[in-house]
């Protein structure tokens, strides 16, 4: 039965469409319908006979079609979208060429002669302004084709409800991201081997206006430093003899190197010689796309298979190199033996990998530094990082931050992009050095260049903020783009940022959705969050409060504070859900824990102005003095009406004074006039009429309406 859906992109083009496409196409018809390369294709089945089986089966095949689509790609008779939609035309297949990005169909004479007739199909136009919309109008027309609505199997029901009629929310006036650039100390690595960097972490703000019961609410893109995945990968446990990096193929990669659309695989940047690789003939560069059947998405998948063979069992290898596919048995040694043999044989990455084995299985870290030791003095840069990393941590060797900031400095002399990019964190923190942000822009440029992605991200976050180079949104963008390409999940959040925004970007929110949708899939749960946000704040008819609500929990869940905020305000206010003041101060305290100081604000709100819970006002203080000092001001404004008021605390109309002047300062107009309030009927200050003015006039023009209708009328 011909009933499923083939969609046919390039990554490099349409790859955050595809994705979104996909999503709604799955919650009308089910993942078992839908089919997207790589995802969709089992292990061990071939790449070419699973898309002719899959044209076989497809009713629809949709051929999305962007700006960097690149027709004359299409004479490669390698190349996989031309494999796709000739398999298509072969099997007749009803095909839907989609355009984005204002784009127009080829001409007959861009394609090969045998795709001539693609031109001939009906295209349907798909404007980036309204993208939710468009696509969801789209799926709901092939819906009326292919499956009547009262004919959906149970397992073909959306994933996420649709969303339930609703009260009107509260106010909620535009975005308006305010990134509060505070890096956190990171916390120690885990020892799961030379991977796992450390990096900063961003505290986001939101607007959410509070006096006495009323409040307002402001949906913000969060704001973070990518947490660790992936990078540098010496065989600290593969028993193999290489050392892989972990890759999702970006179209100028493999176009660079003449290979096809792979998709994920390890980049073998390493052979041990003697080792089992290199006598199995293994070289440096190869793609392995494959172990046993399972697709190397991530290195943890290989490590997985190796780890069930025995010494002297094989693994077998799907590898590319250029354009041509090979199977290589590589036989599986003794770990602990072959880093040793290696390692006395004066191999350098030997010594590295038996510095990891006493690291992580010996549990020496002495002996692990006096091996990374000679790694480095070898000439491996990874020892260098690796020694370094030591220092800085004070494992098995007298902690160090000015020998760890000079090991890593080496690791980057000698073209190790991670080496650069740490290196550059110790420079822009002044961590072992004196702090030069100048000087680490020059490392994570240098990172960037290297193909390390993290470097990208983190030079594009200095030309957004001006810090050590000149502010350049547009070149922040690229930047962000680059390492979005190359799988940063925090970059493609941040990439989505900046179209939201129009910063550097034209500003498109449908864009920014694609994108924060890549990162979500990415696993980047703030660009879950800022979806969901996406979701929650569009305009009447457009909404889908169900799904935000899904985004957001699985954000809290994942231990990001944000999502929690979210998820608490929508309980809080019955929207989409059921009101639940007890679940939403739950949720807000949950975030509060995870540091989220807009939650520890909430949480004291639902305390003190909330009446189920005015018993309980005095717990409201130590939330807002929490979020109050670290700068989140409305707290403080909320903290003033306390004390103010002497609900919980004590009344000191001095306190609430001196609380107000803070939030004024800061970027709560409302405390501006509540200070006003004061001055004028000489509370806990002199009355000074003018002075309240003054303040009222402050808090007017940041946007504050009831400070407005407090200045005096002009006369007739």
């Amino acid at each position: 039965m011909r009933d499923k859906i083939f969609i046919c992109y390039r990554r490099d083009d349409t790859a955050a469409f595809a994705a979104l496409l996909r999503e709604r196409l799955v919650d009308s018809f089910g993942a078992h319908r839908v089919f997207v390369d790589i995802d969709s294709i089992g292990p061990g089945i071939d790449f070419v006979d699973s898309i002719t089986e899959a044209m076989v089966a497809s009713a629809l095949v949709l051929v999305l079609i962007g700006k960097r689509w690149h027709p004359e790609r299409l004479q490669d008779p390698g190349d996989f979208v031309r494999i796709e939609i000739q398999a298509a035309l072969d099997q007749k297949a009803r095909i839907v060429p989609l355009l984005f990005e204002d784009v127009n169909m080829p001409r007959p004479e861009e394609l090969p002669p045998s795709l001539a007739l693609l031109t001939r199909r009906h295209a349907v136009e798909i404007g980036t302004s309204r993208l939710n919309v468009e696509i969801r109008t789209f799926v709901e027309e092939v819906e009326a084709i292919f499956q009547p609505k009262d004919q959906r199997s149970a397992a073909s029901q959306p994933i996420i409800p649709p969303p339930a009629p609703v009260a009107p929310r509260p106010v909620e006036p535009p975005p308006l991201p305010l990134p509060l650039l505070r890096p956190d100390p990171a916390p120690p690595r885990k020892k799961t081997g030379p991977h796992s960097y450390r990096k900063l972490n961003w505290l986001s703000l939101a607007a959410v206006l509070v006096l006495l019961g009323v409040v307002a609410i402001a949906m913000i893109p969060s704001w973070r430093k990518p947490k660790p995945s992936g990078g540098e990968t010496p065989a600290k446990a593969n028993r193999i003899g290489i050392t892989y990096k972990a890759r999702a193929f970006s179209g100028k990669y493999l176009r660079e190197r003449g290979l096809p659309e792979l998709g994920f695989g390890l980049e073998v940047t390493g052979i041990f010689p003697g080792g089992p690789a290199e006598r199995t003939g293994l070289v440096k560069g190869d793609i392995i796309r494959k172990a046993n059947g399972r697709l190397l998405r991530v290195a943890s998948v290989l490590d997985e298979e190796i780890a069930k063979l025995q010494a002297g069992e094989t693994v077998m290898f799907e590898v590319w190199r250029g354009a041509n596919a090979m199977d290589i048995a590589v036989p599986v040694e003794n770990g602990f033996e072959l880093y040793q043999r290696s390692c006395s044989d004066g191999v350098a990455m030997g010594c590295l990998s038996l510095g990891f084995y006493y690291l992580n299985e010996g549990k020496d870290s002495a002996q692990a530094a006096a091996l990374f030791r000679q790694a480095c003095e070898s000439g491996t840069a990874e020892g260098c990082r690796e020694l370094g990393f030591l220092y800085r941590t004070g494992e098995g060797v007298p902690k160090d931050l000015k020998r760890a900031a000079s090991l890593y400095g080496e690791s980057c002399s000698k073209g190790f992009g991670n080496g650069c990019y740490v290196a550059g964190l110790l420079f822009e923190n002044g961590e072992g050095v004196e702090q030069d942000p100048a000087r680490a822009a020059n490392l994570y440029d240098r990172a960037c260049s290297l193909k390390e992605r993290w470097g990208c991200t983190n030079l594009g976050r200095l030309h957004e903020i001006g810090l050590g180079v000149p502010q350049d949104l547009p070149r922040a963008a690229l930047l962000y783009e680059q390492a979005c390409d190359a799988g940063d999940a925090d970059a493609c959040n941040r990439l989505g940022v900046l179209h939201y925004l129009g910063k550097g970007v034209s500003k498109d929110v449908s864009r920014a959705s694609a994108y924060y949708n890549v990162a979500c899939n990415g696993g980047d749960q703030h660009g879950c969050v800022n979806l969901g946000s996406i979701f929650q704040t569009a305009p009447e008819g457009e909404q889908d409060l169900a799904r935000a609500s899904a985004l957001y929990e699985q954000a809290c869940n994942a231990g990001v504070g944000r999502g929690c905020q979210f998820l608490g305000v929508l309980y809080q206010h019955g929207s989409g859900k059921e009101k639940d003041l007890k679940r939403s101060l739950e949720l807000f305290q949950k975030g509060c824990d995870l540091d989220d100081l807009e939650a520890c604000n909430s949480a004291g709100y639902v305390y003190s102005f909330e009446v189920d819970f005015q018993t309980d006002r005095a717990k409201a203080i130590p939330l807002f003095q929490r979020a109050c000092e670290g700068s989140f001001f409305l707290a403080c404004n909320n903290l003033g009406v306390n004390y103010q008021h002497g609900n919980g605390p004590e009344k000191d109309e001095a306190r609430a004074a001196a609380l107000y002047k803070k939030a004024c300062e800061g970027d709560a107009p409302i405390g501006c006039r509540n200070l006003g309030s004061l001055y004028e009927k000489g509370l806990g200050v002199p009355m000074n009429p003018p002075k309240a003015v003054e303040l009222y006039q402050q808090a007017c023009s940041k946007g504050d309406s009831p400070a407005c209708d407090r200045l005096p009328k002009p006369a007739r």
